[in-house]
């Protein structure tokens, strides 16, 4: 006995695209891929690239003073990044916590971009960072 012939989907029987081999697929269209990177890099407004790129830069040259690897950088790393910052930067008056909370979006968005992962919910990170913030927050309502 003969076993009933089935049609898989094809450009010919109404469908938008042949269906792939089992376990394979089809490429995405290029124009998807672009289309995908444009929104991609527009995910920010251009003011906050802006300031993204700027604190990016100040890590970076941060990590060359201080001997670090900025990309992929550690918890230990970022960890001593934000106690520097909390403490002066070698000056007399540590950086508000809104900018700080900046500077440290923009190396996780640094690093995001560069497909990495940096865990900025880090048990021990987020102690530091709480802790900096009381300080900082102490000093300047003073």
């Amino acid at each position: 006995m003969r076993k009933p012939h089935h049609h898989k989907p094809s450009p010919a029987n109404g469908a938008l695209v042949p269906s792939p081999a089992p376990g394979t697929e089809l490429a995405i269209r290029e124009d998807l891929i672009d289309k995908a990177r444009d929104l991609g890099e527009n995910a920010l407004a251009p003011g906050t690239r802006r300031e993204y790129a700027k604190a990016w830069k100040k890590f970076e040259a941060w990590c060359e003073r201080h001997g670090r690897i900025p990309l992929p950088t550690g918890i230990d790393t970022l960890t001593a990044y934000i106690i520097w910052l909390e403490s002066g930067q070698d000056k007399e008056r540590s950086l508000a916590i809104s900018y700080i909370n900046v500077l440290i979006a923009a190396v996780k968005s640094a690093h995001r971009a560069k497909g990495y992962i940096l865990d900025t919910k880090n048990p021990a990170l987020e102690r530091v960072w709480a802790g900096a913030r009381r300080k900082i927050a102490a000093r300047r309502t003073i």
